[in-house]
């Protein structure tokens, strides 16, 4: 998979660290955003702490030349975590799983998205900032994993997306992004 567009210098992939409030609030406000189960925190604080769950930090660097491309107005107003290599611009999550870990409740993890062995890992959760679109970062993020999961020992990556009823298929965004990674969307039923 490849992309037209590189992101920006800077731009990496950061483990989150949810014991501290700072970060579970800053994963909660992008949940919301998005529309997905908004607390999480601790539950992905225990698969995490199990091995099972690894979330990610999409990241640039806050003062980067690359960001006056964005078009983020409020750049200044969003979020930084800190790390002991500087501070992040976090714009944006995404996992890498050991287990399918369905965001309905009452779901039952689909069999055979990932292995007990370690050898197929599952992406189950991708988001990025409704004004970070556009530029290529999801792909390479989803990349990055990629490359991290064949280091593990991972010869396959799947990802796990929600059907089609719990999306508007209608909504141009959903098929623009479609359209970009060269993907047909079906209609809505």
């Amino acid at each position: 998979m490849t992309h037209s567009k590189p992101p920006p210098p800077g731009a990496c992939l950061i483990p989150m660290n949810l014991d501290g409030p700072h970060e579970c609030a800053i994963l909660r406000a992008q949940r919301v955003i998005c529309g997905w189960k908004i607390e999480i925190a601790q539950k992905v604080r225990k698969q995490m702490a199990e091995g099972q769950r690894t979330l990610y930090w999409i990241c640039l660097p806050p003062n980067s030349e690359a960001l006056s491309a964005y078009s983020a107005p409020d750049i200044a107003e969003l979020p930084t975590i800190t790390r002991e290599q500087g501070v992040y611009l976090p714009i944006g999550h995404i996992s890498l799983d050991k287990q399918d870990w369905p965001e309905v409740e009452g779901m039952e993890p689909e069999v055979g998205l990932t292995s007990p062995d370690g050898s197929v890992l599952t992406i189950t959760t991708l988001f990025v900032l409704p004004e970070f679109r556009k530029y290529g970062i999801a792909t390479w993020a989803m990349l990055q994993l990629e490359m991290e999961a064949k280091e593990a020992g991972a010869h396959t990556v799947t990802i796990n997306t929600l059907s089609d009823k719990y999306f508007d298929a209608s909504n141009p965004d959903m098929a623009a992004m479609w359209k970009s990674i060269g993907r047909p969307m079906r209609p809505s039923s």
